[in-house]
């Protein structure tokens, strides 16, 4: 294992990650903190792709005792490979490759992609409004990709002609913040951790070196195209006064502990510190709001289904899902509800 990826495996903030990374960039590249994100402008003067990973790991602390066998990367601290596997996999593309893309490093993606969000709500955000696309190395795995319908058809046709990989579905990084705010596609490459967010996880050195190849591949290829854009759809015309609707019943619920989760996978997840019997009125009006969205096409009778059983159990939490191709639609909503609600992850 090279020096420079058990430097990032073994680093403990998102300060000492950045250090790191600056001195392991080619030369002539800027740098901007922001916090929770440190963006590396690049050097080549036109539009470039960006290549995003975030610093965080969802374990207690960095490892100390790293563990080398077989070709797989571990330790029982956790190795972090999510994704500190990305971090220096898309160092070292960013160094093999002649196109140097900008290089944005995010702090909290495990707590809600909170440094995405405050990097497109920041004083930089301009500084990417050129990107090509955006290029995550933040998927467990390998030999396949993720886009979160963050890409165009034109892209997906592209992506996996470059890189012979297949798209599968994913639940939610960082690409999925920036590219709805840019408007522009993005892709996340199996970076080759397995086990994510568990002890257990571990990183196969062959399928990180196949992510890296990959990566090169799709650098080298934006040069033959322009800027591939998306266009944000929702599938529900009245977007405003249903989010509306549902924001006020949300804010009905107990204060105590009340959360609201934003996962594509999961698009609402309400948990609340009391007893769901003491909800039920709140619970009543929401179904009635969720029985309309069904009507509507929204959301899948599965899933309703799935709420009721839930509710009749009195489970801590009640879950909503639509369908791949609704989840836009909830991801859009639920930002309206977000503003109004306190919101973290359980």
């Amino acid at each position: 294992m090279e020096k420079l990826f058990e430097s990032i495996l073994k680093a403990k903030t998102h300060g000492e990650v950045a250090e790191i990374v600056q001195k392991a960039l080619p030369d002539g590249y800027s740098r901007v903190d922001g916090g929770l994100y440190t963006l590396f402008v690049s050097p080549q003067d036109v539009s470039v792709p960006t290549v995003v990973v975030h610093s965080d790991t969802v374990h207690v602390a960095s490892p100390e005792v790293i563990i080398v066998r077989d070709g797989k990367v571990w330790s029982p601290q956790g190795i972090g490979g999510d994704d500190r596997a990305g971090v220096y996999g898309a160092l070292v593309a960013v160094n093999e490759c002649s196109v140097k893309p900008h290089f944005l490093l995010t702090d909290q993606e495990e707590c809600g992609c909170r440094g995405a969000r405050a990097f497109i709500q920041g004083p930089h955000a301009e500084l990417l409004r050129d990107s090509k696309f955006f290029l995550s190395l933040d998927r467990q795995g390998a030999r396949h990709f993720v886009t979160y319908q963050t890409a165009s058809l034109e892209f997906l046709e592209f992506a996996s002609k470059v890189t012979g990989w297949v798209e599968q579905v994913g639940t939610y990084s960082d690409i999925l913040v920036l590219g709805d705010y840019f408007g522009v596609s993005g892709i996340n490459l199996a970076t080759g951790y397995h086990n994510p967010h568990t002890l257990k996880e571990f990183v196969v050195l062959e399928h990180l070196m196949e992510c890296i190849q990959a990566s090169v591949k799709l650098l080298e290829a934006s040069t033959q195209h322009s800027r591939w854009v998306h266009e944000k759809v929702y599938f529900f015309e009245d977007y405003d006064e249903a989010g509306e609707s549902i924001a006020a019943v949300l804010e009905t619920l107990p204060e105590v502990q009340c959360a609201v989760r934003f996962d594509i996978a999961r698009p609402i997840i309400i948990t609340s510190a009391v007893p769901l019997e003491e909800c039920s009125e709140v619970l009543d009006d929401l179904e009635v709001l969720l029985l309309e969205l069904v009507d509507f096409g929204i959301i899948d009778d599965y899933w309703l289904q799935r709420l009721n059983e839930r509710v009749e159990g009195l489970s801590p939490g009640i879950w909503i899902k639509g369908s791949l191709k609704k989840q836009r639609f909830l991801v859009g909503l639920l930002q309206i509800v977000k503003e109004g609600l306190p919101w973290s992850y359980k």
